[in-house]
Formats: C-alpha cells, structure tokens, sequence
C-alpha cells in the first residue's frame, strides 16, 4: 500500500491518499487494453516501425510481424504489420503516478477530459508526417495505406467515438484510492 499527502488547492484542504500499487497497474492495463486508439500497420518498406518509434512502454506495439518479401539495390524490402497502441492519457497519468508524480493525482481524480484529445490528434500528426515522408513516387501502396488509416483517424474523431470507452475508466478509478481528509494547509488560507 502507498501513500501520500495531497493538497487541494480549490477546498485549501490536505488529503491522506492510499492505494495499491499492483491494483493500480492492473487497472491501467485494462485501461489499455480497451480504451486505447488502435491502429493496424501493414506496409513494405526498408526501416520498420522501430527506426523512428521507439516505444516507452512494451504495450505499444502490440501483434508485430516482419517478413522480407524482395529485395532492392537499397537493401533488403521487408513487410511490417502490427497494431500500435495509442494510450489514453488517463494510462500515463496512471504511469506517472505510479513513479511518484502526485501531482497529477488531482488530473485522475477530478478529471476534465479534455486531455483525452491530446493521443488522436497526436496520431494525426504522426501519420500526416508519415504520409509526406513516404514522397510522391511511393510504389509500395504505404501511402495510400496511410491516407485510408487518416481518414479513418478524422471518422473517429468526427464521431467521437475512441473517446467514449476512457470516461468510464476515470469514474472507476476513484474507487482505487482511499482518500482522507487531514486538515486545512496553512499554506493555502488566506488571512
């Protein structure tokens, strides 16, 4: 069991808070598991998705295979398939806490869910960069790939839909956490 002294700043008042840790951790492998924006990958090319990802945690990447397929005077041309894992930030709060920032308890126990938009439009961001690196005379069909998995991307967003699953995770998780009242910080009341 962990604890710590929290500090509301909006009631002025101090909180004992308790948890479990390996509670905590399954709870946010769950969160993952079925609340993360997934994204299917299959493509032909000479560098996979490790050349320039380097996933932080291994729940990432998740189904990868590699194969060579041909050959070119570059090098060898391999096809990559996996599904990446884009975590709701409510899974790195977790993480976060989980290493001692308990600071972002206040973002996880009260939360206002506009942070929830940050992982689809970084993906955004990632595939649109993606789409220009692969150039114009792609003859792989990686791009096209890329602008089917864009689009894909804009009907989630339009719909809203990959934000819906989180919510209820940010109700659940209260429940993980014994918290109780201490007294008012000094620091925080105005005389």
């Amino acid at each position: 069991m962990r604890k710590f002294v929290f500090a509301n700043l909006e009631d002025g008042n101090k909180y004992e808070v308790s948890f479990d840790e390996e509670e905590l951790r399954k709870f946010r492998n769950e969160v993952i598991e079925n609340a993360s924006l997934v994204t299917h990958h299959d493509y032909i090319s000479h560098h996979g998705p490790f050349y320039r990802l380097k996933p932080s945690d291994p729940l990432e990447i998740k189904n990868y295979k590699a194969s060579v397929v041909g050959s070119d005077n570059i090098g060898n041309l391999i096809r990559f398939e996996y599904d990446k894992y884009v975590f709701p930030v409510l899974a790195n709060y977790i993480k976060q806490l989980l290493k001692g920032d308990y600071y972002l308890f206040d973002k996880i126990y009260n939360p206002t869910y506009d942070d929830e938009f940050i992982p689809i439009l970084s993906e955004f961001k990632e595939v649109s960069e993606e789409i220009y690196n692969t150039g114009i005379h792609d003859k792989t069909g990686k791009k096209d790939k890329l602008i089917d998995q864009l689009l894909e991307l804009l009907e989630k967003y339009k719909k809203g839909d990959y934000i819906v699953p989180v919510m209820k995770y940010y109700d659940e998780v209260r429940n993980l956490f014994d918290v109780k009242k201490l007294d008012k910080c000094k620091a925080l009341i105005k005389e």
